[in-house]
């Protein structure tokens, strides 16, 4: 599992660590330490689940989160910010403009039937 240990005495010394493992048995991620943030936890099993359990708010937030194996932790992904504001826009400019079409339709009804 690359989980190493060194006798230290009658003791052994090893670093304290959580491993999630997928369910074909690989392990997806090592979260190190014996404290976890609660996103980080989250995030982790999600990754090890493949997005099989969680919410879908968990999987959009998935995306603006990447692991960071420097700090042993979840930290923000710009890039994932910027996609997932890019989508917003986007459907926020396509729903005003069907708004739009809506209405200029029915304005234009409503002056035929008054002609």
């Amino acid at each position: 599992m690359g989980y190493y240990y060194k006798k230290d005495g009658k003791d052994y010394s090893h670093p304290a660590a959580i491993i999630f493992l997928t369910s074909e048995g690989k392990i997806s991620k090592y979260l190190y330490g014996i404290e976890f943030q609660t996103r980080d936890f989250r995030f982790a099993l999600i990754e090890a689940s493949q997005g099989k359990i969680g919410t879908p708010v968990d999987t959009v937030l998935l995306t603006c989160f990447r692991y960071d194996s420097l700090q042993g932790k979840y930290t923000p992904f710009a890039w994932g910010f910027i996609r997932l504001g890019g989508i917003l826009i986007l459907v926020l400019i396509l729903g005003l403009i069907s708004i739009l079409i809506f209405l200029e339709r029915k304005a234009k009804k409503e002056n035929l039937h008054l002609k």
